[in-house]
């Protein structure tokens, strides 16, 4: 032991020093640091290890549901949902490549309205999107482009949507545009028509509406180039000729219009035309004339080249004149007013039992204008992809191959900024179960490097089936450039 004051050894025990006689201490040995068990620590670790794999786990979890809910296939599924459904708000799903066109809920409807309208089209476009890898050429009106990132790894899918800038044609100075609610401005002058360049519009279906100091006329559109919209505002001037009927009333699809000077005539000056137009005169005691049907379609058209076979309308001096007609039972009952009246019913009766049995015999001639209308408007679809279902055989219809040659030759011309038809149609009958007519096409082509020009066509002999499609559109010829 030492001692610690003079340094020296002493034995082990001893209580004093031997060298200098200070006691000494005894100093307990200090306690040696024991290692614990080593429970806490691991403790610890095996808690970061479970939190570790637990957040593995939900990540992996995480990314196996991101990866079925953002597959390509479940993104198209939903986009093709919005597509057909314009309530909803597709805007986040499309993008254009005009810089100029804003995307938003109300700017992206047309095309949902389209879709709305062929909701088969939509089907057909998913099944393509589905079965094509990697991203496609864009080239089509509506594509599925990669656009960005879902959960910042998971490709997001877009539709890339074309806009267009069809030019309104019309025929009247006047005329103001408004297109899908909002207005566009004036048209201005080019030739001898009146045109207006719109701005960009997303492809789909627009609703067009035309006003003029002669009228408002309205045509949902589907715009898928940029063909022209022919907007004119169709009138006619004719003269109503009854002279067994001096001061009576005239009326149009049933509104009184007019009323017939002394000597049973009345003249309109560019009266605003639409479909299935009817006209019939009432005299001044109460008796109604029969009914001029449809005579819109025939007036339409220049009186000094066109011919109508009905007897009602006729063109006299380069102008057309309606001449109702009274029933002729009708003016035997007003002249034997004074007959029983148990006679005038068994005359009625027999004539309501002719009538029904006429109508029977004319219900399997009867053409429905409207059909026929929509079928060779839709025949000249200026490229349309749908316009082949107007024809029988589709494609393959010779009469749709060879309208579809001659939009592709303005499609491809440098000098040809875009085009469209109006379509007339005249003397339609049945022939058999087909139905056969004359068609007056005019073909309006607006140009970039001159004014404006109308072609006009005359096809003989179109032929329809009984379902109002296409069969042959006859003999065609150009009557005026």
């Amino acid at each position: 032991m030492k001692c610690p004051k003079c340094g020296s050894m002493n034995k082990a025990g001893a209580k004093f020093c031997k060298n200098c006689g200070s006691p000494l201490t005894q100093q307990k040995p200090k306690p040696v640091a024991q290692m614990t068990s080593g429970r806490a620590v691991p403790k610890k670790q095996n808690k970061l290890v479970l939190a570790l794999a637990l957040l593995v786990v939900l990540l992996a979890a995480f990314y196996g549901w991101g990866s079925f809910y953002y597959s390509k296939d479940k993104q198209i599924d939903r986009i093709v949902v919005k597509m057909k459904e314009p309530t909803k708000d597709l805007s986040k799903d499309v993008f254009t490549k005009t810089a100029s066109f804003q995307v938003t809920k109300d700017s992206v409807e047309p095309l949902q309205k389209y879709y709305h309208d062929h909701p088969s089209v939509a089907n057909e476009l998913a099944s393509k999107w589905k079965s094509e890898s990697g991203e496609q050429a864009g080239k089509d009106a509506v594509s599925l482009q990669k656009s960005g990132h879902w959960l910042l790894f998971l490709p997001r899918y877009k539709l890339q949507v074309a806009t267009y800038k069809p030019t309104v044609v019309t025929n009247h100075a006047d005329a103001k545009i408004t297109v899908d609610g909002h207005s566009t401005g004036t048209v201005k002058t080019s030739g001898k028509q009146y045109v207006q360049r719109l701005a960009p519009v997303i492809a789909g279906t627009h609703a067009f509406v035309i006003s003029s100091s002669v009228g408002t006329s309205s045509a949902s559109v589907n715009v898928f180039s940029d063909a022209a919209i022919d907007l004119s505002i169709h009138t006619a001037s004719f003269q109503v000729s009854a002279p067994d009927a001096p001061n009576g009333s005239i009326y149009i699809n049933g509104e009184k219009v007019g009323t017939l000077d002394g000597d049973g005539n009345e003249t309109f000056t560019n009266y605003l035309l639409t479909k299935n137009m009817s006209l019939y005169v009432k005299k001044t005691d109460g008796s109604r004339s029969e009914t001029i049907s449809d005579f819109g379609r025939i007036i339409s058209q220049d009186p000094k080249k066109a011919r109508s076979d009905d007897d009602e309308i006729v063109a006299v001096n380069g102008r057309w004149v309606l001449k109702p007609e009274w029933n002729d039972d009708d003016a035997d009952a007003d002249a034997s007013s004074d007959s029983s009246s148990e006679d005038s019913n068994d005359d009625s009766d027999e004539d309501d039992d002719a009538d029904s049995e006429s109508d029977d015999a004319d219900e399997s001639n009867r053409i429905d204008q409207d059909d026929l209308q929509e079928a060779v408007d839709g025949a000249w679809g200026n490229g349309d992809d749908d316009a082949a279902d107007y024809y029988v055989g589709g494609e393959g219809n010779s009469s749709y191959q060879s309208i579809k040659r001659m939009h592709d030759s303005w499609d491809n011309a440098d000098n040809i900024s875009s085009y469209g038809e109006t379509v007339t149609i005249s003397k339609a009958h049945k022939k058999g179960d087909n139905i056969v007519c004359d068609l007056r096409v005019t073909h309006h082509v607006v140009w970039t490097n001159k004014p404006t020009t109308n072609v006009v066509d005359q096809y003989v002999g179109a032929t329809l089936n009984d379902d109002y499609k296409i069969i042959s559109m006859g003999h065609g010829s150009t009557i005026s450039k």
